[in-house]
């Protein structure tokens, strides 16, 4: 699913602001930790290998989406270069789980009270795809104030291997050598990861917006100023992302802004990537394969923290 010319209706003015270009789910990066012989190769690239697109199933409904859900067809192409249609792979509707977007009171006169309250409600965009053995639900969500979120639940079955070991009590000494979780009599589900990179094209308010970090310094107050010595504030020099990124971690925050905006004093329009960062900084290198990818200027998710191997703290 590719996700095309996103906007925001603007509540004060009532025009469609433009935020995102172009989304899609560029990579998912499956890497199973067992290094034996049998299993050491197993690091699949489930877009790449086999095509996140390709690998799309019909949505079931009432089962897959709310029964007020819109479903799209999705048109591929055959192996001679033929198009076909199948029905219901997209499914688009509105999600409210009783959460507020915006709210605010104020009581200026006794017995008058002054207060507004908008609900939460958001535009989803569903797909799936069963790839081997495991089941992707990407959702794009999108909000009322513009921010657009991606979330992927995985469902499915897992990868397992056979084992000679029926209960915790035999592998007593050696679960090092087990690479996974004994789910059930001489059934071990290996231990793996899902990294899913995306290729975001943000334009932000118009094309003509620029990819910056921008840094968290922190501020020394002189003596006899106020108690607080060390408030944090944005440090005025803002510097472009470029391809390839230093990695490791920052203290900043990446956004898209309209360098016009900012000559022009209050009111830039800027719109920060947060991503939720789930690599962990105490993961080994893992040598028994190599991956070589091109990062693209606009993946916000190559500011993940990098695997590092943990200090030896031994002594």
């Amino acid at each position: 699913m590719v996700v095309s010319r996103a906007r925001v209706q603007d509540p004060g003015t009532g025009a469609h602001r433009e935020v995102l270009y172009k989304g899609m789910a560029s990579e998912l990066f499956v890497p199973y930790m067992d290094p034996t012989e049998a299993w050491y190769f197993k690091t699949y690239m489930d877009a790449g290998e086999y095509g996140f697109g390709l690998q799309a199933m019909p949505l079931v409904p009432l089962n897959d989406c709310p029964r007020h859900a819109r479903y799209l067809d999705g048109v591929f192409v055959a192996a001679d270069g033929r198009p076909y249609v199948r029905e219901k792979m997209i499914c688009v509707f509105e999600r409210y789980a009783g959460e507020v977007a915006w709210r605010h009171s104020e009581s200026p006169i006794t017995g008058l009270d002054i207060r507004e309250s908008r609900p939460k409600v958001t535009l989803v965009a569903r797909m799936v795809a069963s790839v081997a053995n495991y089941d992707y639900i990407m959702d794009w969500e999108f909000q009322m104030d513009g921010l657009v979120r991606i979330k992927v639940g995985l469902s499915g079955i897992l990868m397992v291997k056979g084992t000679s070991y029926s209960h915790l009590s035999e592998a007593r000494g050696n679960e090092g050598d087990m690479h996974g979780t004994l789910l059930s009599e001489n059934v071990i589900g290996v231990i793996h990861d899902h990294y899913v990179t995306f290729r975001l094209d943000m334009d932000v308010d118009g094309a003509d917006n620029s990819f910056v970090r921008v840094e968290m310094a922190r501020q020394e107050t002189g003596p006899g100023g106020v108690p607080r010595r060390q408030p944090r504030q944005e440090d005025a020099r803002r510097r472009p992302v470029r391809v390839p990124e230093q990695r490791g971690g920052h203290s900043g925050y990446l956004v898209r802004e309209r360098p016009s905006d900012r000559e022009q004093g209050p009111g830039a329009v800027v719109h920060a990537g947060v991503p939720p960062h789930p690599v962990p900084g105490g993961l080994p290198h893992h040598a028994h394969r190599v991956v070589k990818l091109r990062p693209q200027a606009s993946q916000l998710l190559r500011e993940q923290p990098h695997p590092q191997a943990a200090p030896d703290q031994r002594g």
